[in-house]
């Protein structure tokens, strides 16, 4: 699946989901991708002007959580 389809579908599931709120890891799995491409796809999404906010990292490393 390529990048483009990748968003919309993305961003149709968050926008159909409630809560918003779901696990970068477990996107990552479903879309068969690693965690770094999906993070460049919400940065895709928040270039595009839609409100993508997620918890912060911590010294752990990425907590993982991303919403609309």
């Amino acid at each position: 699946m390529n990048q483009a389809r990748r968003v919309l579908r993305l961003l149709r599931q968050l926008e159909a989901s409630s809560p918003r709120r779901f696990s970068l890891r477990k996107l990552a799995q479903e879309y068969g991708v690693c965690e770094q491409t999906m993070r460049r796809d919400f940065q895709v999404l928040e270039e595009a002007g839609v409100a993508v906010k997620h918890t912060p990292d911590s010294d752990d490393g990425p907590i993982g959580f991303w919403w609309i």
